[in-house]
């Protein structure tokens, strides 16, 4: 509504931005989801609240706290996106590899071709690691071997055999 400024004249105040009913009603349903504990909902409702037209500081610390929540539940894709965040300083969270790296690891373990193509960043540039051709083209086919176009377009090879850079957990 228009409020009468210093010199009496109207001013209109802006209102705050309105979602789309069927964005309001996707949050709905997942911050439920979320509070009957489906961890892959709270990766959801980050995601959304951060790829908002104008996520808001509070937005992007409650996403922060979801994708870790999600990440420390063991939730791979949740390790991969706080692992990123980390490692390029998004989110509201200052760049971080050292943070990066142990979680990307997690993530790579169970198959994210996402985390897989990021630590083959991370070898490549040293960023969190020591720099490691080697070890950055293991990283970039195993991102092949799982799908990544991006590390097929750089020629990662889906048919290579690497040791494994990660010991095989004692049964």
């Amino acid at each position: 509504p228009p409020s009468n400024g210093e010199d009496g004249a109207a001013t209109a105040q802006a209102a705050p931005p309105t979602r789309p009913k069927a964005v309001a009603e996707a949050e709905y349903w997942l911050r439920s989801a979320c509070s009957l504990g489906y961890v892959p909902a709270q990766l959801q409702l980050a995601r959304m609240l951060v790829n908002a037209a104008m996520p808001s500081d509070s937005d992007r610390r409650e996403a922060v706290l979801l994708v870790t929540s999600a990440a420390e539940a063991g939730h791979a894709p949740a390790q991969s996106t706080l692992g990123l965040a980390h490692l390029d300083g998004v989110w509201g969270l200052p760049k971080n590899p050292a943070k990066a790296v142990p979680l990307l690891r997690s993530a790579a373990a169970a198959g994210d071709a996402d985390a897989c193509f990021a630590l083959h960043r991370c070898y490549k540039a040293g960023l969190g690691v020591s720099g490691n051709a080697g070890e950055a083209q293991r990283w970039l086919d195993r991102a092949a071997r799982h799908g990544h176009r991006v590390a097929i377009a750089k020629g990662g090879d889906a048919n290579a055999e690497h040791p494994s850079p990660m010991p095989s957990p004692r049964r």
